[in-house]
């Protein structure tokens, strides 16, 4: 059994998974619902952390996972190969989409709604690529606009991504410091209110900002 610290938020002291020798996995909090998801023995687990359940475990093809990432509207959890990416729906555990590419990917990038960033290094370069997989019944549709780099909060607040701080855009001001006791920050998501940080530790820490939001 893995314990996943939630300090603050809508889910208050520990919360227990059955995730147990995993390989990769992401949470998203969405509308209040906390999702988490891990790849083990062939499988996308999916936990619903509101109800105590496995809400699926979705049979995905062979090969290593490099990455998992659940979308931001939490519909979707995204598996990255080494030359492809796979949607499938949470709900209902089926396929949503696929795409394929040939240059060595670096990993998962963003999530946003539905769309999905990677960056893709080719042989002299870093591309980095997104994909809208939110039409039903539709192959992805390939992004040309900018990668959202930063979880913006209002029009000056930012998560720097790979750091355990948020700062003010306009002043450089840093308005929250996460302390060094909690350990390394590896992921940071923006829910509502909420911020849900991953930490090296396999611990989760749900933070409400919505003093911030005023």
């Amino acid at each position: 059994m893995n314990a996943w610290g939630i300090l603050t938020g809508p889910h208050k002291g520990p919360l227990q998974t059955p995730a147990e020798d995993f390989h990769q996995r992401n949470i998203q909090l969405t509308d209040i619902k906390l999702i988490l998801v891990w790849y083990a023995d062939q499988k996308i687990n999916v936990w619903d952390a509101e109800k105590g359940e496995l809400l699926q475990a979705i049979e995905v093809p062979r090969g290593e996972v490099m990455d998992l990432r659940v979308s931001g509207d939490g519909s979707k959890v995204f598996s990255l190969y080494e030359q492809s990416i796979h949607a499938w729906d949470i709900w209902t555990g089926g396929a949503v989409g696929e795409v394929f590419f040939w240059n060595i990917q670096t990993g998962i990038l963003a999530t946003d709604g539905s769309k999905l960033w990677i960056g893709i290094r080719g042989d002299n370069n870093r591309d980095d690529q997104g994909w809208d997989f939110g039409i039903s019944g539709s192959f992805p549709i390939r992004l040309f606009n900018k990668l959202p780099g930063k979880l913006h909060l209002n029009d000056t607040m930012v998560w720097e991504i790979n750091t355990s701080k948020m700062k003010d855009m306009a002043t450089g001001k840093v308005v929250f410091w996460l302390p060094e006791r909690f350990g390394k920050v590896v992921h940071v998501q923006l829910g509502g209110q909420y911020l849900v940080v991953s930490l090296k530790s396999r611990e989760v820490l749900i933070l409400d900002i919505s003093h911030m939001l005023l």
